[in-house]
């Protein structure tokens, strides 16, 4: 039976908050103030550096505050993010200079408070393990952390077939609308001769892209 125009506007209405609603329940935010957050940020990043065999102090700088205070205004859904909430965080940077500190310090918080937990890995384990179709599948639509993006082999041999697995996944989560966060040692340039133009210009899509500057904190 054909609808009438009232109907597919009630139906187009229905559609639209259905959609809000789960766009809701897909963003991460923080209920924590500048000061409290301040207190454990540094805490939980030297701790990280513990767990990782190193013990040494974080220390902030002129560009690691900056990006540390945009993350703070994303998490916490605050106006002052220059960026769109809706999309997720990819930290662009050199070697050594803090990207995948900051960020999984941000995630151990936000576990902490029992908020979300967001899965991990780096670009070269996760490339391996999709070549395997439930650990694809189990990986569409959680939040989802790949750290070092371009490091990993871009191809991978799955019974025969070629398979991009990483660009693959970064193209079903764009479809899907999944919450992605990421880092990644190379230019815009750089990444779209590795995966291509049609995979980066989903990053625009899908990552408020931050620049992380300095120089490398290891020695």
């Amino acid at each position: 039976m054909i609808r009438t125009i009232k109907e597919v506007n009630e139906l187009a209405e229905s559609q639209y908050t259905e959609h809000v609603n789960e766009f809701c329940k897909r963003k991460i935010v923080m209920d924590v103030n500048a000061k409290e957050f301040s207190d454990i940020f540094k805490t939980v990043a030297e701790t990280f550096f513990l767990k990782h065999g190193t013990k040494r102090e974080f220390l902030y700088n002129a560009d690691n505050k900056k990006v540390i205070e945009q993350l703070y205004y994303y998490f916490t859904n605050n106006d002052k993010f220059n960026g769109e909430h809706s999309k997720g965080i990819l930290i662009a940077g050199k070697n050594g200079v803090g990207k995948t500190v900051i960020l999984k310090s941000f995630f151990e918080i936000i576990k902490m408070l029992n908020i979300r937990v967001i899965r991990s890995y780096h670009s070269k384990e996760l490339a391996a393990k999709l070549v395997d179709k439930e650990v694809l599948t189990d990986n569409l639509k959680r939040p989802l952390f790949i750290d070092d993006l371009g490091k990993e082999s871009l191809e991978a041999n799955n019974f025969g077939t070629k398979i991009q697995p990483i660009a693959d996944l970064i193209s079903l989560r764009y479809d899907l609308g999944s919450m992605t966060f990421a880092t990644t040692n190379y230019n815009f340039e750089t990444l779209t001769k590795f995966y291509g133009i049609t995979t980066t210009d989903r990053f625009k899509e899908m990552f408020n892209i931050i620049e992380l500057g300095g120089e490398s904190f290891r020695k």
